[in-house]
């Protein structure tokens, strides 16, 4: 007989190749108590997803479910504390409230020709930030660096040295210099090494709430906020199985995602307001339905010529090693419309949370009804 989790990897295959039947089949040849954790999540998720494939919903809110239970049940998971990063940003976001006056960093003597070409591009998980990353990636001008931890090491290296909100209380400004190196060499860039004409798009959805520390270190960058149907975001996050983390461990349960969400999105507005920041709102369901139109304004906000490579991202994600994202599979296919308010066929199961994320749906432009 096939080894337990040689089959799951075989279903596994089936599922990419978008072989339903013959995943589902070879998933009841699977008996998830033969397999480790690890891999018990992943038969669970995958049976989510053929159930999905196969419009029974309900199943597959029943296996994402179950997928979750296990993912809590992990030890690595029970070390790490739920409750810190809300309350750290819960508590931030009072205190760049109550900033009465704010001075934008000015250029220093040290600050890189760079500084004017960095973008971020960030936003909620599963909002359509690798899809953004792959088809910016595909013009010949731009640079993507793809979730690589550069803003979290210099935060290592200013918490070596101190406690800084980089809002009102600022790191003294010899630290800067070796910040910035920290910075481009965790990118692979090199501080010395200059990036040409070339735009350096540093891709990391959750720098969103590191907002005050770039702008610090870097006064002139723009931002690319991703945007999607909160709720899609939310279930596609809760449906995905995330590397265990301060923020991450509050993806287990809708009601915590759904907190984090609005957490993130308070986060974001007061440090726009307050911290005059250029950030440029790209909707997943605009480039869904007009990707040229969607492009091409987003193209303006940075400063690029259109060009046709845009139009073919697949090609460029299919010649990329693979993607660090749990996207990769996705944004190698066609552009797809399932994705769009796919949040509809789990109402039934989650009408208990819709009066409380209702007011962010709304404030976003998107409807409940």
């Amino acid at each position: 007989p096939t080894p337990p989790e040689v089959q799951l990897m075989l279903v596994l295959s089936f599922f990419r190749d978008k072989k339903f039947k013959h995943a589902s089949a070879a998933l009841a040849k699977v008996k998830p108590d033969d397999l480790s954790l690890k891999r018990k999540v992943l038969f669970y998720q995958l049976s989510g997803r053929i159930s999905e494939s196969n419009k029974k919903f309900s199943a597959a809110f029943t296996a994402f479910n179950k997928m979750n239970e296990l993912i809590r049940s992990d030890k690595i998971f029970e070390s790490i504390s739920k409750d810190e990063f809300i309350e750290g940003k819960t508590q931030l976001c009072k205190d760049i409230t109550e900033l009465s006056t704010y001075q934008k960093p000015g250029a220093t003597n040290i600050d890189l020709a760079q500084d004017a070409k960095i973008t971020f591009l960030i936003g909620f998980p599963r909002s359509g930030t690798t899809l953004i990353d792959v088809i910016l990636r595909s013009h010949p001008e731009v640079i993507v660096v793809e979730e690589e931890p550069a803003i979290e090491a210099v935060k290592e290296y200013y918490n070596n040295h101190g406690t800084y909100d980089f809002v009102s209380i600022n790191p003294p400004e010899y630290l800067r210099e070796t910040a910035l190196q920290i910075y481009f060499d965790k990118l692979g860039i090199g501080k010395g090494k200059d990036v040409g004409t070339s735009l350096l798009v540093d891709k990391l959805p959750l720098n969103l709430f590191e907002l005050p520390l770039i702008n610090y270190l870097f006064p002139r960058a723009k931002f690319i906020l991703a945007i999607r149907h909160p709720l899609d975001a939310i279930l596609s996050c809760w449906k995905q199985v995330f590397e265990p983390n301060l923020a991450m461990v509050n993806m287990t349960r809708i009601g915590e995602i759904i907190n984090l969400f609005i957490v993130a999105n308070k986060f974001l507005l007061i440090c726009e307001e307050k911290l005059n920041l250029k950030i440029y709102r790209i909707r997943y369901e605009h480039l869904i339905e007009d990707r040229n139109k969607a492009l091409k304004k987003l193209l303006s906000f940075l400063d690029l010529a259109w060009h046709e490579n845009l139009m073919s991202h697949q090609d460029t994600a299919k010649n990329l090693n693979k993607m660090k994202t749990p996207s990769y599979h996705q944004v190698t296919q066609p552009i797809y419309q399932e994705a769009m308010y796919s949040w509809l066929n789990y109402r039934s199961q989650i009408k208990e949370y819709l009066e409380i994320i209702e007011p962010e749906i709304l404030r976003l432009g998107y409807q409940i009804k």
